[in-house]
């Protein structure tokens, strides 16, 4: 019975031993990699037409917003200038409405002082004056109010639709705005130049990255094959080599996404004018693409910067796992002639 108990065990302490503990889960994590990496170059060619198609949306809505500015601007002036007349003529019928009062009380008044004193005549006659003058006046002001009303009421409708249509242009291009900027950051964006430059580009781009996925997919996909004949059965340091593969592997991936996004990307920026930064790829290695884009003769030697860093990457991470390794073989090595003597 205790000797069933102790065998429960030796299952799980050979996988330890044989190091398939630790190679299964690198293994899962590479194909989950592979998977992810196929599938991220359809994400980033949806963001890169999605911000393209922004881009030349928000070039369309800026010029027609241009075209009917002025236009726009010259109505609303017009009908701004007639409102504050309105306005202005409402507060000086207002005023003369309050004279006119006055004058008429007052009239009234030296009527009455007449019945008792003659003296009075002259004033009743100055005061009928002026409150004729005054409803002259009011009269006047009344029609010029009418005219300007009636003006108002004649190029209101025209000023409303173009109010809207304004609002509604900005509002347009606003949107567009806000998503080109919130895909921006992870994706592809454009700069200004030739339309149909930047659709070939963009085609291009899709047709690389779609390449580029797959082959960084191929190269996780065939390293977590290996895994399975990483050990022997006489190693005794497991553990070790699956840290050195997943370095190497890791350094594989990296400098084979690096040299060859790097360089499409900034193959297209030259030739097309159009600029790919992907997830940050640009400040990678220090390059400002919508600068670069603008001028031929500085893009050109910048398509070498992405395959040198690739390269000194997959050179030192190549070398971190050999060391790795050597340092593993001669431990296992040592670890057998010292089994050897002992026997």
């Amino acid at each position: 019975m205790k000797l069933k108990i102790t065998t429960i065990a030796k299952p799980y302490l050979s996988s330890i031993d044989n190091g398939s503990m630790f190679r299964k889960p690198i293994k899962w994590l590479y194909v989950l990699l592979a998977v992810i990496t196929a599938l991220i170059p359809f994400y980033l060619i949806y963001v890169a037409i999605s911000l393209n198609s922004y881009y030349f949306k928000i070039e369309e809505s800026s010029a027609r917003l241009q075209i009917i500015t002025p236009q726009f601007e010259k109505i609303r002036y017009e009908f701004d200038s007639l409102t504050m007349n309105a306005n202005e003529l409402a507060q000086s019928i207002e005023n003369e409405q309050y004279s006119y009062s006055q004058a008429v009380r007052s009239t009234v008044e030296y009527q009455n002082y007449i019945n008792y004193n003659s003296y009075y005549a002259e004033y009743y006659e100055n005061a009928k004056i002026t409150a004729e003058n005054l409803l002259k006046s009011l009269k006047a002001l009344q029609k010029d109010s009418q005219i300007v009303a009636n003006k108002i009421n004649t190029i209101k409708p025209k000023y409303e639709r173009e109010l809207k249509q304004f609002n509604e242009l900005n509002e347009v291009l606003q949107l567009n705005y806000d998503k080109y900027n919130g895909l921006s950051p992870s994706g592809a964006f454009h700069t200004p130049g030739n339309k149909a430059l930047s659709i070939i580009g963009l085609v291009l781009f899709c047709l690389f990255i779609l390449t580029i996925g797959c082959v960084c997919a191929l190269v996780l996909w065939n390293r977590a094959a290996e895994l399975k004949n990483l050990n022997t059965v006489d190693d005794k340091f497991t553990a070790i080599p699956v840290v050195s593969h997943f370095i190497q592997t890791l350094g594989e991936f990296m400098a084979t996404y690096i040299a060859t996004m790097g360089f499409v990307t900034v193959l297209i920026a030259v030739a097309f004018k159009t600029c790919f930064g992907v997830f940050g790829l640009e400040k990678l290695y220090v390059i400002n693409l919508q600068q670069l884009s603008t001028e031929y003769q500085y893009g050109i030697p910048f398509l070498l910067v992405p395959i040198i860093t690739a390269f000194f990457m997959l050179w030192i991470t190549k070398i971190i796992a050999e060391a790795i390794k050597t340092f593993v073989a001669i431990a296992n090595n040592t670890g057998n002639q010292n089994n050897s003597k002992a026997e």
